[in-house]
């Protein structure tokens, strides 16, 4: 890990291609954590989509969160994590999709991670317009992955 960290920060950003850079944000998908109590009746779904998601298999982690989801009784959390699965799993239409939903709910919870993640799988797909105004949202906001997302910016898009 610390050998990682220490590539990241000596690197010079100028011989690394854009790919190569949104493939390295992704090489780790961002820790499942869950920041609540849960109904019972939905506590084993949870459960089970949150195992399989630790297991990085996505694609069984879907299943249970589009259930919720599907069933209305998806909450921002559950959103985050199965757009994340989605993201895993490549299905870049539907992460881009639920990135957008969870940034348009008055909620604050997963905003920064979903604007983040949003502009990754924007880019993936070549929408370079929206990933920019997503990167310089969180730029100005400064916080978790600014230096990244300006990095982003100054090297690649302009």
């Amino acid at each position: 890990m610390l050998a990682a960290l220490v590539y990241w920060l000596t690197r010079d950003p100028d011989t690394i291609s854009r790919p190569q850079f949104v493939a390295e944000q992704l090489a780790q998908p961002h820790p499942y954590q869950n920041s609540r109590a849960v109904q019972a009746n939905d506590a084993d779904l949870r459960q089970r989509a949150a195992e399989d998601y630790q297991n990085a298999d996505y694609a069984a982690a879907i299943v249970p969160w589009q259930k919720l989801y599907d069933a209305g009784d998806a909450t921002t959390e559950d959103r985050f994590y199965l757009a994340q699965a989605h993201l895993y799993q490549k299905n870049y239409a539907a992460a881009i999709a639920l990135y957008e939903e969870i940034l348009a709910l008055e909620s604050r919870l997963y905003q920064r991670e979903a604007r983040w993640y949003l502009a990754l799988a924007q880019l993936r797909v070549g929408q370079e317009a929206p990933a920019r105004q997503q990167l310089e949202a969180l730029s100005q906001q400064r916080g978790w992955k600014s230096t990244e997302a300006d990095q982003l910016l100054q090297t690649w898009l302009e």
